[in-house]
Formats: structure tokens, sequence, C-alpha cells
């Protein structure tokens, strides 16, 4: 636990440390400044932090309000905060690393700071086109233009928002259409499969009771055959028995209707 909270205080104080450097080398670096930290120390950019600490020791006696007279003293007074912000600057190895690069930065036309960008230009401002250095272009593969938008190869520029609205309501309606056809195609499919086999079984079902009816006329027939043999006694022809057999099925007809 201690160890984590001491871990999080030197996070937040190398944050602000990070933070006042930056903050202070911006306010330090002006477009309309005639003079730089080294200009104002009379240093070159390569120079050690022992020819910082000399100079600023130098200038501080001969700038000090203290030795001016009471009119100079008021003059050189903003030239004496100056000195002071220069070596406050370069001083130290993160703040003087920050400056040199706004100084770089500031020689090609811009400066980032904190995560800003500016641009200084006498261009009018309908014409300025704003683009950030870690804006995708910049990098390596930005600059791929046979990619295209979207990840598609073949839109080679940014189609506007409607087009792209309308698109995707296209491709809506075209997979509800797709969708209510392959339901009803699916439902009718299932539907002429139930009436075929709903026609099979009632034929099917009309065949055996077809047969079953047939077979107990049949079975009548015999009985009632014998039956009127033995009480008759006699037997009839071929002809005698084929019409009785014809008359007994008509009856049986109609009785069954």
């Amino acid at each position: 636990m201690l160890s984590q909270l001491a871990y999080s205080a030197v996070g937040k104080h190398q944050r602000l440390a990070r933070f006042f450097y930056q903050q202070l080398a911006y306010f330090s670096i002006s477009p309309y400044r005639s003079l730089t930290h080294y200009e104002l120390l009379g240093l070159q950019k390569d120079c050690s932090q022992t020819d910082v600490r000399d100079a600023f020791v130098r200038l501080s006696k001969e700038w000090h309000p203290d030795k001016q007279s009471q009119d100079v003293a008021e003059s050189q007074h903003n030239k004496f905060i100056e000195l002071n912000t220069a070596y406050s600057v370069l001083s130290k190895p993160q703040s003087r690393a920050f400056y040199d690069a706004q100084l770089r930065a500031s020689e090609r036309g811009y400066y980032e700071v904190y995560g800003s960008y500016r641009v200084y230009t006498d261009a009018p401002k309908e014409r300025v086109v704003h683009r950030h250095p870690s804006s995708y272009e910049n990098h390596e593969g930005g600059n791929d233009t046979g990619r295209g938008y979207y990840g598609l190869s073949f839109i080679k520029e940014k189609l506007p928002n409607s087009t792209v609205v309308s698109i995707v309501l296209a491709f809506f309606f075209v997979g509800c259409v797709a969708h209510f056809y392959i339901a009803q195609v699916t439902s009718n499919y299932y539907k002429n499969a139930a009436e075929r086999r709903s026609r099979v079984l009632a034929q099917s079902y009309s065949e055996v009771r077809k047969r079953a009816l047939d077979s107990d006329r049949h079975a009548q027939l015999r009985d009632f055959q014998q039956e009127l043999d033995q009480q008759t006694g006699t037997s009839l022809s071929n002809e005698q028995m084929h019409l009785r057999n014809k008359k007994f099925l008509q009856s049986l007809t109609e009785t069954a209707t």
C-alpha cells in the first residue's frame, strides 16, 4: 500500500514538473520575440550548462536593478526578468531540451506546445488547411492511396454522409426483402410437403378401407351360401350361384349406403 502511494506521488510530481517546464517554455517562445534565451545570454545553442551559469551570473550583476540608477532601473527591470526566465529554462536539462525542440519547430513556421498545434502564415483564413503532425497522413502508410477509403480499394475518396446513409439503407432494404423471400419459400416448401403427405395417407386409407369392405362382403357371402346350402340340402349351378351372389352384393351395397 505504501509503495503504491509513493509511486503515485512520484508520478504526480513528474507530471507537474513536465507541465511546468512545458508552460514555461511556451511563454518563453514567441514569434514576436527578437531574442531567444541563448541570444539573450550571448551563448550558442551547443553551449554547456557551465556556460549558461557563468553567463547568467555575469549578466545578472550588470542588469540587477539595485545596481542601476532610478531611471535605468525601471527600463532594465523587464530585461532582468527575461534573464531569470532564460536561466530557469536553460539550466534544467529537461526544460532546455523542450525549449530547443520549440526553437527547431519555430524555424519551420510552426511549433507544438502541450498538445496544441500553431501555424503562422499570411495566407487568407479560408485558404488555410489545418493538419496536425500526428495525423494519419503524416505517418508511415498514411499516403497509401491504393487501400482506399473504408478499406475498399475501389473507393478512392471519402463519400458524402448522405451517400453513406443511402447505401446503408439500401443494404437494409435488400436484406429485409431477401429475408422475407427466404421465409416465404421455406413456408411454401413445408406446406406443400405436408399436403403431399396428407394426400398419400388419405389414398392409403381409402385403399385399406376398400380392401377391408371387400373382404368383409366376400366373407358374408360365403357364410350365407353355406348356411343356405345346409338348409335346402341342394347345390346350385354356377350361373345360379353367380346370380344369387350379385343380388346379395347389391342388397349389401344398398344397405351400406
